[in-house]
C-alpha cells in the first residue's frame, strides 16, 4: 500500500521556501556581498528600510535553516521507507544528489548563490549517519551548532581566501564592484561564466570560511533526521505535551547566543578586525539567536497547524512545498 504523503510537512517545507525566497527578493538575487555603491534605485526609502529590517530579523537565515532541516528529514523518510520494504535506498539517494549537483550547476549560471550544489556535496557525508545512534548524532550536530569546525577554519585561514582571490569580508574589493555592473549591464553568457568561475570560488569561501554555512547545514540536516525518528511530524498532538519545555530551552538558548555574541564582539576592536578571534567567535555565536527564532517559527507553526483554522490556512502553502526544487530554481 502507497503511504500518504504528511501534509504539514509539505505546508512546512513551503512555508520555508516561501521565506527563502522572501529573503532573496529583499537581497535583489544578488548572491555574494555588496559593495558601498550598491545597486542603483534598490532598497531606498523609510518603507524599503523597515520591510529590510522586519525581514533581516525574522527571515534571513531562518528558514534557510528550517528548509535544511527539512532536506534531513525527507532524507530520513526516503531511507526508513525503503529500509520497511527491505531495500537500501542509499544508492538511489547518490543518484539523486548527483542530479541535485547538475541541476545546482544550471541554476548557478543564473544565481550566484545557489544552495543545491553545496546541498547535494553534503549527502555523501549525510549518509553514513542514517546508522549511527542518536546520541552521537547529536553530538556531530551540537560540534557543528558550536562552530568548532568554523574555528578551526578560522584558525587555519584567518579572513583570508581558500579558494577565491578575494577575502569573504573584502566587500569594497574591485571585483564586487565589477560583478555588481555585470548583474547590471552583462550579457547572460557573461555572467553565467563569472557566477560559474569566480562566483563558485567566493562561494566555497563563505561556505568553508569563518563565516560559512557549510558545516551548521549539515548540522540542520542531521536534527531533520532526528526530527523523522522520533516521529514529531506524524503526532501533533502528542507534540504538545513538549511545547512549552521546548519552548523554555529555546528561550535560554536565545538568552546564551545573544549574550555570547555581545561579549565576543565587546573583546573585538573598532573598526571590526576580521583577523581577530574575538570577531569570529562573535560572528559564530551571533548565529544561536538565529536558529532559536527558527525553532520558535517551527514551533509556533506546528502549533498553528494543529487548529482548525490554522490548519486550513497554512495548507495554501502544502502544494508550493511539494514541489519545492521546481519552485525554487523558478524563482
Amino acid at each position: 500500500m502507497k503511504k500518504q504523503r504528511i501534509q504539514v510537512i509539505d505546508a512546512l517545507r513551503g512555508g520555508a521556501l516561501a521565506g527563502v525566497a522572501l529573503v532573496h527578493v529583499i537581497e535583489q538575487y544578488v548572491g555574494g556581498p555588496v559593495p558601498g555603491g550598491g545597486i542603483a534605485n534598490a532598497n531606498e526609502g523609510i518603507l524599503d528600510g523597515i520591510v529590510g529590517g522586519f525581514v533581516g530579523i525574522f527571515f534571513f537565515g531562518k528558514f534557510f535553516a528550517l528548509f535544511s532541516i527539512l532536506f534531513g528529514l525527507s532524507f530520513y523518510i526516503m531511507m526508513k521507507s525503503a529500509e520497511d520494504r527491505g531495500e537500501s535506498f542509499a544508492g538511489r539517494f547518490l543518484w539523486r544528489a548527483a542530479l541535485l549537483m547538475g541541476f545546482g550547476f544550471i541554476h548557478q549560471c543564473f544565481y550566484r548563490g545557489d544552495i543545491l550544489t553545496i546541498y547535494a556535496s553534503l549527502v555523501p557525508f549525510l549518509i553514513p549517519f542514517y546508522k549511527v545512534k542518536s546520541k552521537w548524532v547529536l553530538v556531530v550536530a551540537s560540534l557543528c551548532f558550536f562552530s568548532v569546525f568554523k574555528i578551526l577554519s578560522f584558525a587555519i585561514f584567518a579572513d583570508q581566501p581558500i579558494f577565491a582571490p578575494i577575502a569573504p569580508m573584502d566587500i569594497e574589493n574591485q571585483a564586487n564592484y565589477d560583478y555588481i555592473n555585470l548583474l547590471e549591464n552583462g550579457s547572460f553568457t557573461a555572467l553565467a561564466w563569472s557566477n560559474l568561475t569566480f562566483g563558485m570560488l567566493t562561494k566555497m569561501d563563505f561556505q568553508l570560511g569563518a563565516m560559512g554555512r557549510y558545516f551548521p547545514t549539515l548540522g540542520y540536516f542531521l536534527i531533520g533526521m532526528l526530527l523523522g525518528r522520533i516521529g514529531l511530524f506524524k503526532d501533533l498532538d502528542a507534540f504538545v505535551k513538549y511545547r512549552k519545555k521546548a519552548l523554555l530551552y529555546t528561550l535560554l538558548f536565545f538568552v546564551v547566543g545573544a549574550v555570547l555574541t555581545a561579549v565576543f564582539f565587546s573583546q573585538a576592536s573598532q573598526p571590526m578586525d576580521w583577523t581577530s578571534l574575538w570577531s569570529a567567535l562573535g560572528l559564530n555565536f551571533s548565529e544561536w539567536p538565529n536558529m532559536a527564532i527558527m525553532v520558535f517559527i517551527l514551533i509556533g507553526f506546528l502549533s498553528w497547524y494543529r487548529t482548525e483554522r490554522g490548519g486550513r490556512l497554512l495548507s495554501i502553502f502544502a502544494p508550493y512545498g511539494r514541489m519545492a526544487l521546481t519552485n525554487y530554481v523558478l524563482q
